[in-house]
């Protein structure tokens, strides 16, 4: 009887075992955290400086997105 062909080595599966357990952890941990921080500052921050800082944060991620994508296509682009 032939043995069956098998496509990954089973020591590379632990370590695809282990990237997908640790991705599972970063989907969840960066949904959870930042809801947590939310209700945590409305609980303690009076309603209208909550909602003046809630307002900034769209402006303020796109501005941290654009200059990481700026410096990654510099770093693409390479010297010269």
């Amino acid at each position: 009887m032939k043995q069956p062909f098998i496509l990954i080595h089973p020591s590379t599966l632990w370590v695809l075992l282990a990237v997908g357990v640790l991705a599972v952890a970063v989907a969840v941990l960066s949904s959870v955290l930042p809801y947590t921080f939310h209700l945590e500052a409305l609980r303690r921050v009076p309603p209208r400086v909550f909602g003046i800082l809630t307002s900034l944060s769209p402006p303020s991620e796109l501005s941290s997105a654009s200059s990481s994508s700026a410096s990654t296509s510099a770093s693409r682009s390479g010297p010269g």
